[in-house]
């Protein structure tokens, strides 16, 4: 079983947000994820790409190709 779980950490201790299925002594991997260091990396990726989108713009100056056009099996 994989699934993800949600928690707090109080006073160095997981203190997940609900009950595990789990029988007791179930031995278990456990990897943790900071939401705030997750989410920082992921606002600090959006702005580099946006900055890269602004800085580079692809504009080729031509029409839009038509559909037929996009599709000429010629």
């Amino acid at each position: 079983m994989k699934t993800n779980f949600f928690g707090t950490i109080i006073d160095g201790t997981l203190q997940l947000d609900e009950l595990l299925p789990l029988a007791n002594h179930s031995r278990v991997q456990v990897t943790v994820i900071s939401l705030e260091e997750n989410c920082r990396r992921w606002t600090e990726a959006l702005a580099a790409l946006h900055e890269l989108r602004r800085t580079n713009p692809i504009a080729t100056g031509l029409p839009r190709p038509s559909r037929d056009e996009l599709y000429d099996r010629n």
